[in-house]
């Protein structure tokens, strides 16, 4: 096979290529950000390879001259794609594996040959601890690298400007934190994507699209994000930067939260933000021994690839096909696994609903009986005050009935209140509203009012 091709040869100007590792449909640049960061440590690109395309990397021509690839990415949407293709010659650092994608894959990619194949490149290095923590379960040997983009660096002749950049930061927390800090000059930079155009660039346009936005993070006065991969850049290019962090994310950003000034976005969006934005303090520097680390292997790898002549040997073509069977029939199974649970839980919302719906119906007819119980008792009520005996019991009882309610209303209020409500209902007295002493006011009322107000002094 390949690597057994050219074990013993050293004819680099024939067979030593470089490739850069991208991801051609992202909807992230922070790929291409880890892309350019790799690109800094490559004598020069021969090749780009898909990273959702590894296990299908060809050479033009049928060539099968070794090539080496800086292996840094996030582990991947297309794991069935896995393991790369034998004429990638890897240094696996920074490695970023999901345990969730849409296949429904998770690790498993990493177990039989798929694992076999990532330990013949140990020690791995893990971008986070979640990675590294996965990696060793699965028997790998591996320690944890950082990120490559803390490696990043530009010249820094540039102006500084005076933008506090918000880079995909939740609109809330975004109000608060100007509220907060007013008459700054804010921006807003998105990290997203349209994979439909960007696919159509060609990797050099991508490239330099990532420098330019490297550029405006170099020269801001601060960036404050939710992204890692403006956080890390930022804190590698000497840029004070925030990171906020939501408790879902902290698999991906715990191990780096030491590095970086940080906080809970609950913190900032209820206007509670610690981090003194007119005034940013210095990142910490923490990150720069991860950051020689990462430097140092990578320009050991690119050394040793000038050299190398001994690769392991690749994987039957049969084999690579049967693994990927077998992975794809998992993933399958687990889908359709999945699937009958999702159904038996949607028959069992939809046999809910029907019983609701009948409890539903049930009450609405209650309700009915209840109305026309009501409209009944106010037909029978309505009969009995048009009686007869009805109108002469009210009559006879008129004036106990308004006596008591006139000792009552002056044991509660009082004899000046009682009079008048007495005199209003009799039609004496206007209103309460109306002034004493106005002239519209019958004689009665105001003898009346001079009898419950009487003047001082007489």
């Amino acid at each position: 096979m390949l690597r057994e091709k050219y074990n013993g040869k050293k004819d680099k100007e024939n067979w030593m290529k470089y490739g850069l590792l991208m991801y051609k449909n992202t909807d992230n640049i922070g790929d291409d950000i880890q892309s350019y960061a790799a690109k800094r440590f490559l004598p020069r690109i021969d090749t780009v390879i898909d990273r959702e395309s590894l296990d299908s990397f060809r050479l033009e021509g049928g060539r099968t001259e070794p090539i080496s690839v800086i292996m840094n990415a996030w582990y991947m949407h297309k794991k069935y794609n896995w393991p790369p293709s034998g004429l990638i010659n890897p240094l696996f650092i920074s490695m970023h594996v999901s345990a969730h994608d849409l296949n429904r894959i998770g690790d498993r990619f990493l177990d039989g040959l798929g694992g076999e194949y990532l330990r013949q490149f140990e020690p791995i290095g893990a971008r986070d601890e979640s990675t590294l923590s996965l990696l060793e379960k699965k028997g790998i040997r591996a320690y944890f690298s950082g990120c490559l983009t803390l490696t990043l660096s530009l010249p820094d002749t540039l102006e500084k400007s005076d933008e506090v950049i918000l880079t995909d930061v939740d609109p809330t927390i975004a109000a608060a934190l100007k509220k907060q800090f007013p008459g700054e000059n804010w921006q807003s930079v998105t990290h997203c994507v349209d994979p439909a155009a960007i696919c159509t660039l060609t990797p050099d346009e991508r490239l330099d699209a990532v420098e330019v936005l490297l550029h405006r993070y170099q020269r801001a006065k601060c960036v404050i994000t939710q992204r890692l991969h403006c956080a890390l850049p930022c804190l590698a290019l000497g840029t004070p930067v925030l990171l906020l962090y939501e408790e879902w994310g902290l698999d991906r950003m715990s191990s780096f939260i030491p590095l970086l000034n940080s906080m809970p976005v609950s913190q900032a969006a209820n206007g509670r933000c610690r981090y003194n934005i007119s005034s940013p303090p210095a990142n910490p520097t923490e990150y720069l021994k991860y950051r020689h680390a990462l430097e140092e292997r990578c320009c050991a790898f690119i050394r040793e690839a000038e050299v190398k002549t001994d690769y392991p040997p690749s994987y039957p073509a049969e084999e690579i096909l049967a693994w990927q069977k077998d992975l794809m029939s998992a993933s399958l199974n687990t889908m359709v696994r999945e699937r009958e649970r999702n159904a038996d839980y949607a028959r069992s919302l939809e046999r809910e609903r029907e019983r609701n719906a009948d409890n539903a119906r049930s009450l609405e007819r209650e309700r009915e009986r209840n109305a026309d119980y009501a409209r009944s008792l106010e037909r029978e009520l309505a009969s009995i005050k048009s009686s007869v005996s009805f109108r002469v019991g009210r009559a006879i009882t008129w004036l106990p009935r308004k006596v008591r309610g006139g000792v009552r209303c002056l044991r509660d209020h009082g004899a000046g209140y009682t009079v008048r409500r007495t005199l209003y209902h009799m039609g004496l007295w206007e209103d309460e509203e109306t002034p004493r002493g106005s002239e519209n006011r019958p004689k009665l009322v105001k003898h009346a009012e001079r009898i419950l107000h009487p003047k001082k002094g007489k």
